[in-house]
């Protein structure tokens, strides 16, 4: 984890099998890099191996991080951690028809725009050799998730 940030599972309600990400990083005004992994026993998983599809939720749970972060930066404080739904997504594209379980992966959002309560993000997830996932997601928050 970087210094500094607080752990993921107390920025997201993501848990067990269904949590991809394990550390934060980089922060960045408009975006974030996270450590992702996909854990033994996920949801798609079959011999060791994921359809690359759940790149798109390891890049969503990046995105959460990044609102709470952001959430806690405005003083958003014990309200950082919250539930947002992802609606959209577009030009996603799969380089890999699948993830390995166990190998490590970096899960990037940038912010490429919001009109509340939607935001948008720039969206990819590689692994040490490989782009896997990339595209555009769009996240929406409920006006308790909006900062300020």
């Amino acid at each position: 984890m970087s210094a500094g940030h607080p752990s993921i599972v107390s920025l997201i309600p993501h848990r067990g099998r269904s949590l991809l990400l394990e550390a934060v990083l980089e922060l960045r005004d408009d975006g974030i890099d996270c450590l992702g992994r996909i854990p033994a026993g996920a949801s798609l998983l079959h011999e060791g191996r994921a359809p690359s599809i759940l790149g798109i939720e390891m890049a969503a749970q990046a995105a959460a991080v990044f609102e709470a972060l952001r959430r806690l930066g405005c003083g958003g404080g014990p309200q950082a951690q919250q539930i947002g739904y992802l609606v959209g997504l577009r030009d996603m594209r799969f380089e890999r028809p699948e993830m390995p379980a166990d190998e490590t992966f970096v899960a990037s959002v940038r912010s490429i725009g919001s009109a509340p309560p939607l935001s948008r993000y720039s969206a990819r997830v590689s692994g040490p050799d490989a782009l896997y996932v990339s595209g555009e997601l769009s996240a929406f928050m409920t006006a308790a998730d909006r900062p300020g």
